[in-house]
């Protein structure tokens, strides 16, 4: 009885994400072969978002392409590279762009963005308009846990590069370094 339980439970599952992946096929701009997403998530523009063959996405993840904000209008476009993986709770926002290049390692509660809002002394952020940029992370990059990268001045991240656990990153990082601290520094070449 035990091994007919799993066995359907293993056919319900195959259904399940074969079904899964004929919708998000639909619903975002690509959507590849053999990609995991697993739930919860909160993923918001799906119509701006390419996800790349063989990656992995985990729980928790908000994964939001921002095209309208107050009176303003943009057009996003998140681009996540070919056997990527982003780990759970993750938060990617982006108004312009964001592409993560292919064999891409994103810890858990790592945060990409191209947007920061404007600071008006008296208005709540959800009052105020957003300053826009890009990221543009490389190839073979990893992204430790808890790390923050603000692309709102237009960041570039080479290939290879490693950005230590809770790092901020506010500008360009050389392809073949290690980044650490707040704000992220090189402490190593590779």
């Amino acid at each position: 009885m035990v091994k007919l339980f799993r066995f359907i439970k293993k056919v319900y599952l195959k259904i399940f994400k074969m079904l899964q992946n004929y919708i998000n096929k639909k619903e975002f701009k690509y959507y590849g072969e053999d990609v995991t997403i697993e739930r919860p998530i909160e993923i918001s523009g799906k119509e701006c978002i390419q996800i790349g063959d063989s990656c992995s996405i985990f729980k928790g993840i908000y994964l939001v392409a921002v095209s309208k904000w107050r009176d303003k209008s943009y057009t996003p476009e998140i681009i996540i590279g070919e056997k990527t993986s982003i780990g759970e709770n993750c938060h990617i926002t982006c108004a312009n762009k964001v592409k993560i290049g292919k064999n891409s390692s994103i810890l858990c509660g790592a945060v990409i963005t191209d947007i920061e809002h404007e600071h008006i002394p008296g208005k709540s952020l959800r009052e105020t308009g957003l300053i826009v940029g890009s990221v543009e992370i490389g190839e073979n990059v990893c992204i430790g846990a808890g790390a923050c990268i603000f692309g709102d001045k237009n960041i570039k991240i080479g290939d290879n590069a490693v950005i230590g656990a809770n790092a901020v990153v506010k500008k360009d990082v050389p392809a073949n370094t290690v980044v650490a601290g707040i704000p992220a520094r090189i402490i190593k070449n590779i």
